[in-house]
């Protein structure tokens, strides 16, 4: 009886983990008709890792390591043949790709996700991915055996002050497993500012001031970053252009106006990257020795001035008076508006505020009254407006709305300073 003579063909000698190792076996028996039966065995350090049957026969190490495979060949009449090989499984470092930031960019203050794909061909080799994120702050993260991904939320507390509105910041990895591979990458991600966020808490929109007194404004400045520096400058809407005091995230700023006059406050909040936020703040200045003003006459009703129905055009009549009597702080008067052709009658004897300019050309006031008699839909009076020019020609302009948690509704309004068809408007000055 003759064993078989038997070799492992092609066996290496090192080979990276994760890459899959081939072998074959060349059998030389003297019975030239025996058949044969082939045994592997790949034990990793000592213990048992894989095995096969088939004359040709691989594996995949899944960590370096020292594999030894063996080979056992029986032909069919019991006589056995062994061999073996030792093979160097070496460590392979990890890879990171495809990472991934929004292309965008990203707003300071606000949290963004970091994610990328890892490529570990050791399965069983745990990993540390540290991140830094470019603005001197780290993260470590321990990702277990078989991560084929990560993940990692992280804020940028401002954009990297420049003078610019947006800024770069590069994110640089390293990933390193159990057996001190190393693998590394890099991506970056543009950090755009924000702009300050204002609320005016005070005047209320449409105070009303007497002339020569104090109009104070007060509103809260606050930054998503709180590396920003904040300052604020109001634009008062008489020529005046000052700045705030900002302490403890709130503006305050304070103007005396010494004219009559309807005026639109602007407070204007900025950072240090360009970033700006305005609001505004509607007030009414009034001076009760300024004047007041009479009118009567009609004006054309133009197209969509009546909300109800548009196409309504016509005659409209008015006449109206509002004065400030002695130390009254409120004006008094009566005001009428009728359009005939809508049905439409208002009138009013409750003012809130009137405002007459020194050059003795118009005057505004503000009130509310009723239409035919009746209420809004709330059950409260109509609010109005009149704008009045005394010049050449005289203007009217008339508005008229009712008001709900929804906002402002409008019934009537001609919409321009129209000028009247016939009448008189005067401005009485009270110089």
């Amino acid at each position: 009886i003759h064993l078989p003579d038997r070799q492992l063909a092609c066996a290496p000698v090192t080979s990276p983990e994760g890459t899959a190792i081939s072998l074959t076996s060349s059998v030389t028996d003297p019975g030239a008709a025996d058949t044969f039966t082939h045994t592997w065995v790949v034990k990793k350090d000592g213990s048992n890792y894989a095995s096969g049957t088939n004359p040709n026969f691989s594996f995949t190490p899944n960590d370096d390591g020292s594999y030894e495979v063996s080979l056992s060949v029986t032909d069919d009449d019991g006589g056995t043949g062994t061999a073996s090989q030792m093979i160097a499984v070496i460590n392979v470092a990890p890879i990171l790709s495809n990472m991934s930031v929004p292309s965008t960019g990203v707003n300071e203050g606000a949290s963004f996700t970091l994610s990328g794909d890892i490529t570990e061909p050791g399965t069983t080799d745990t990993l540390a991915l540290t991140i830094n994120w470019g603005d001197g702050s780290a993260d470590i993260l321990s990702l277990s055996a078989g991560s084929t991904s990560f993940s990692r939320s992280h804020t940028y507390a401002d954009d990297n002050p420049t003078g610019t509105s947006s800024d770069t910041y590069t994110i640089a990895l390293s990933i390193t497993d159990n057996d001190g591979g190393k693998g590394t990458g890099s991506t970056s991600v543009v950090v755009n500012n924000l702009a300050p966020s204002l609320s005016i808490s005070a005047p209320e929109n449409g105070a009303l001031y007497a002339v020569n007194a104090p109009v104070n404004l007060s509103a809260s400045l606050t930054d998503p970053s709180r590396f920003d520096t904040l300052t604020c400058s109001v634009d008062w809407d008489d020529g005046v252009i000052g700045s705030g005091t900002l302490a403890a995230g709130v503006c305050t700023a304070s103007h005396v106006y010494p004219a009559a006059g309807v005026y639109t406050i602007q407070m204007t909040g900025m950072d240090d990257d360009t970033g700006a936020k305005t609001e505004s703040v509607m007030v009414v200045v009034y001076d009760p020795s300024a004047g007041f003003v009479t009118g009567g006459g009609w004006i054309n009703s133009p197209a969509g001035a009546y909300k109800v129905d548009g196409s309504l055009t016509g005659k409209a009549t008015f006449g109206f008076v509002s004065k400030y009597q002695k130390s009254a702080s409120v004006p008094s008067g009566n005001t009428a508006f009728e359009f005939d052709l809508a049905g439409l009658a208002f009138s009013s004897t409750s003012y809130e505020w009137l405002v007459v300019n020194q050059a003795g050309t118009n005057a505004q006031f503000k009130g509310s009254g009723l239409i035919n008699g009746a209420v809004d839909p709330n059950g409260n009076a109509y609010k109005f407006m009149l704008w009045a020019g005394d010049g050449s020609p005289d203007t009217f302009r008339i508005r008229i709305w009712w008001e709900n948690v929804d906002g402002e509704h409008d019934v009537y309004d001609n919409g321009v300073n129209q000028t009247i068809g016939a009448g008189n408007i005067v401005v009485h000055t009270g110089k």
